[in-house]
């Protein structure tokens, strides 16, 4: 019994390696677009969307090339134009690099680079045999090592942009703030054994006091340059690593002389840049190699459109011809937009800034011409809008209270499935916009506790553990008749007041991994306050107890 009809059959056999190669192209269009709304959006459709082109668009363009080693080695026999398919390779090697806005679809996925670059090796060497097997009418050699670098290095780009943003080679890549004791007590125990009178003197540095309480404005360009100067702090968040009591001291005395919205704006691009760290190129891209790549591959795509143009027919069909060209546009659009994404991003205000001494004149120079043409503020007003979803869920009890009472067919079926707990937990719950007042209300909130805590670490602590017990003392409520007793508008400060502490400390719960993984799907209300409460001060990675200290070493000679 034969389930596919035999005309189908024979289609799919005659256009199999036509319709995969078109397929990976479309899967890389879809990759690009999904991409850019990916940390914008929290959309259940758009995560699938993506996630099914992520993981298809390695899968096809593997089974492509597959198929075309296995056309070469019969392309003498059938005489089906085997030099032009042959050319699709290096265009599959390009779709295998994938775009410069995804390069792993979650964390996970970073960790896995090593499987990765042995994916790359082994795909390179079969789109290798595939143009060797045409070696025989070499109409297209130019053309195809052309092509053939340009696919190369994006995929070494995303195979090392995959490496970097593991975990290990991102704790590598930082400097550790902690103090190195091993060291000092080798130091002190090798005077020692010299026979020398050394003795270790600890001077206890008080805790700087908090800055005053003032409102600051500042310009978007300031808060993106802002967001880097504090990226480092939220790097060491995600990968659980101490901060420093100099870290919370530069934290504080910035944020806590902002208003709510420009709070905001600042973790907003704080985590935006993360996210790009963990997820994009941009730890690749975002370097003068990087650019340098970038402007290789924009390049040889042009002169390998060019060299098609010029090459001729070669009584190849017209319907490869097509799909060659369509190759060559659509790469060479997906080219230009990666280099539109590259000049308009946070990365670029970022390195349009004074570098030093050090940076090369002409660099310097190229900054200053943008500065005085205000280039870098058109990039600032593109780059204009939130930076995450700016949604939080919301959670309607009635319906849950009453969903119990409500029997159809569709709930029965979905009971005898075992999925009737899924739909009633997400049924219910709905996306809301996280408004200027509720990040006010929150931001108000932390910073009086964190001047109340008056730079304790043992009052950072409590606070971090209170679930709303700190709001009702501090109100004098140590009873629930107030709820009674009080105006209803003033009983709604209170409850306001409880939910920003109990949103703390859900979000000081969370452990950082989670946060950070949040990222890639549309951001929660939640890692932002984790990560303002880290910048006021109320972080578990602060290891400050009662204020720094300095040791030396005393030689009594």
């Amino acid at each position: 019994m034969k389930i596919v009809p035999t005309k189908i059959r024979k289609l799919w056999s005659a256009e199999e390696i036509r319709i995969l190669v078109l397929l990976s192209l479309g899967l890389q269009i879809v990759l690009i677009v999904a991409s850019l709304f990916r940390k914008r959006c929290q959309n259940r459709l758009l995560s699938f969307i993506l996630w099914t082109s992520y993981l298809g668009a390695d899968y096809v363009a593997a089974l492509a090339l597959g198929n075309l080693l296995n056309d070469q080695t019969e392309a003498s026999e059938r005489n089906i134009n085997g030099d032009l398919t042959a050319f699709w390779a290096p265009f599959l090697l390009v779709h295998l690099g994938g775009p410069d806005t995804i390069t792993s679809y979650s964390r996970e996925d970073n960790e896995l680079w090593l499987r990765h670059l042995l994916g790359m090796i082994l795909e390179v060497s079969v789109a290798i045999l595939v143009f060797l097997e045409s070696l025989p009418s070499p109409h297209l050699w130019k053309v195809a090592i052309v092509v053939f670098t340009a696919g190369i290095l994006k995929y070494a780009e995303r195979t090392l942009a995959l490496r970097s943003a593991s975990m290990d080679q991102l704790r590598k890549s930082m400097i550790s703030n902690a103090p190195n004791y091993a060291k000092f007590m080798q130091e002190y125990h090798c005077r020692v054994a010299c026979g020398l009178n050394a003795n270790i003197s600890v001077d206890k540095v008080p805790l700087p006091p908090l800055p005053k309480e003032a409102v600051c404005s500042i310009s978007e360009k300031d808060i993106i340059i802002g967001a880097y100067r504090f990226f480092e702090t939220a790097k060491r968040l995600a990968l659980d690593l101490w901060l420093g009591l100099h870290d919370r001291t530069d934290s504080q005395n910035f944020f806590l002389q902002l208003d709510a919205i420009h709070a905001f704006q600042v973790v907003e691009v704080e985590l935006s840049l993360l996210h790009d760290i963990l997820h994009t190129k941009a730890v690749r891209v975002h370097t003068l190699r990087g650019r340098l790549v970038r402007a290789l591959s924009l390049s040889l795509v042009v002169l390998a459109f060019v060299l098609f143009r010029r090459s001729g027919r070669h009584n190849f069909s017209d319907a490869d011809v097509i799909i060659t060209y369509i190759l060559l546009i659509v790469a060479l659009v997906l080219e230009a937009i990666a280099a539109v994404l590259l000049v308009f991003s946070d990365w670029t205000i970022v390195a349009l800034q004074d570098s030093g001494k050090l940076e090369r004149p002409f660099i310097a120079r190229l900054k200053k011409i943008i500065r005085f043409l205000k280039l870098d503020l058109a990039i600032v007003k593109f780059r204009g809008g939130t930076r995450w979803s700016n949604s939080m869920r919301q959670c309607n009890l009635l319906c849950i209270c009453l969903g119990d009472y409500k029997q159809t067919t569709f709930t029965r079926i979905l009971h005898f499935l075992g999925l009737k707990e899924l739909w009633d937990s997400n049924r219910p719950v709905e996306n809301t916009t996280v408004g200027d007042d509720q990040k006010t209300l929150i931001f108000e909130e932390l910073k009086k506790k964190t001047y109340g805590a008056e730079g304790e670490s043992n009052e950072y602590k409590r606070l971090r553990a209170c679930k709303g017990e700190w709001v009702l003392r501090e109100k004098g409520y140590t009873d629930f008749d107030w709820s009674m007793n009080k105006e209803f508008d003033e009983s709604w400060i209170v409850i306001s007041a409880v939910w920003v502490e109990m949103l703390c400390h859900a979000a000081s719960s969370c452990n950082s991994y989670a946060h950070a993984k949040q990222l890639s799907q549309g951001g929660e209300l939640l890692t932002l306050v984790w990560l303002l409460m880290a910048h006021m001060g109320i972080a578990e990675q602060y290891r400050i107890e009662g204020g720094d200290a300095r040791a030396k070493f005393v030689v009594e000679i």
